[in-house]
């Protein structure tokens, strides 16, 4: 059987300065799959500086590590010259906050 569902996820950050740390925000991310699928998060990072890209998913897998304990993922950072293929193959888009500039 083939598993269709396509979650996109729009935030603003911080979503760990939440009342309650962010469970809700991967309670979003994770719900509605199987245990035994897993889950294929692509992290639409372009609200930031590239550089900032790799330290970013660092951070934001050890953080779903923490609350999507009971289910296996993988974490994809989105590239603009093969965007629509990487949705293609995932299943949550999750397109992260940028950085104000004055």
């Amino acid at each position: 059987m083939k598993y269709g569902i396509k979650k996109v996820i729009v935030s603003g950050g911080f979503v760990e300065s939440a009342k309650d740390g962010g469970l809700g925000f991967c309670h979003a991310i994770s719900n509605n799959f199987p245990k035994s699928k897993r889950i294929r998060i692509l992290e639409c990072l372009f609200a930031r500086p590239e550089e900032r890209w790799g330290v970013g998913a660092r951070k934001d897998i050890a953080f779903f590590k923490k609350y999507i304990s009971d289910k296996k993922f993988s974490v994809s950072v989105a590239r603009v010259e093969s965007f629509a293929a990487q949705i293609k193959n995932s299943d949550v888009v999750y397109f992260r906050g940028g950085i104000l500039k004055n």
